[in-house]
Parts: C-alpha cells; structure tokens; sequence
C-alpha cells in the first residue's frame, strides 16, 4: 500500500510525531511501521527481540531518516506492557497501532496449558491494557487514534 503525498500530510498533521507500533518486527506490523515511516512519523516500536527490532529500526532510520524508539518486550508479561506504557510516557504519541499477536495451532489438548495462556495475555490483557492507556491518553490530548488488529483465526472455535 502506498500513500500519496496529501494523505501522508493529512495523517501527520492529524495524529503528531509519534506512532507507536506492536508486533514490529515482522508482518503486517512492520509493514504498517515502514507505511507511517513514509508519512515521517517519529516510531516506537516494539517486539519480543530486541535484535530483530535493532535491525527494523536500522533499515527504518535509514531508509526514512526517522527517529525510530525500540521497546523490546514480551507483552505476555504484565512488566512488558508497563515498560511499553513507560517509554511512550514522555513522547507526544498520536496513534497506536496495536498489531502484536500470535495463535497456537493443533490439538487444545495437545497444547501446554502455559502457551494457551500466554496467547490470552498477548491478544487479550496486553490488547486491552494498551487500548485503555491509549485511549485516556488521547481523550486527555484531544485526539488520537488507535488500529487494532485482529486474524481470521479469531472466527475459529
């Protein structure tokens, strides 16, 4: 997807410097992070790897001479979503794509009981903890905007 020229102003001058973009490192989450890296926002960008999330932001810097943020954290962990919430604290965000997100395949049964609840934390708690912060936050500054992502899978039983 490629924006033009208008919409790219249009975008910046609606949501401010800073975006900050889950499930960085791969997917649809670092395609939408080099998307708003064309419109010169200003990223943070997070992922379980911090190696992963050092190249992207490398290739992000480069390519769009941004200033790029990383957060390496696992939001299955509740220390990982504060310390997501903790380093947007100080930047003037304006929008909040919410990508991260995983599903575990095979038999329920089959599955540990810890990685069936981990993918609750992840697409769930993380999901619903970032939404809340985000969405006090841009009520407080008058706007904002938050993309949440979701899978086909999620029609799945």
């Amino acid at each position: 997807m490629k924006l033009s020229n208008s919409e790219k102003s249009r975008l910046k001058s609606m949501y401010g410097e800073w975006a900050v973009v889950t499930g960085a490192s791969s997917g649809i989450g670092l395609e939408l992070a080099a998307l708003l890296a064309s419109s010169r926002f200003n990223l943070i960008i997070n992922a379980r790897s911090r190696e992963n999330l050092e190249s992207v932001a490398i290739q992000l810097k480069e390519n769009y001479k941004i200033d790029v943020k990383l957060v390496a954290s696992d939001l299955g962990e509740s220390q990982g979503v504060d310390h997501l919430i903790s380093s947007c604290q100080d930047l003037n965000v304006g929008l909040a794509i919410l990508s991260a997100g995983f599903g575990t395949s095979g038999n329920f049964i089959e599955n540990t009981l810890e990685s069936e609840k981990n993918m609750l934390r992840v697409n769930c708690e993380a999901l619903l903890s970032l939404t809340h912060y985000f969405a006090k936050k841009f009520s407080a500054q008058k706007r904002g905007g938050i993309i949440l992502m979701s899978s086909m899978v999620a029609f799945q039983g």
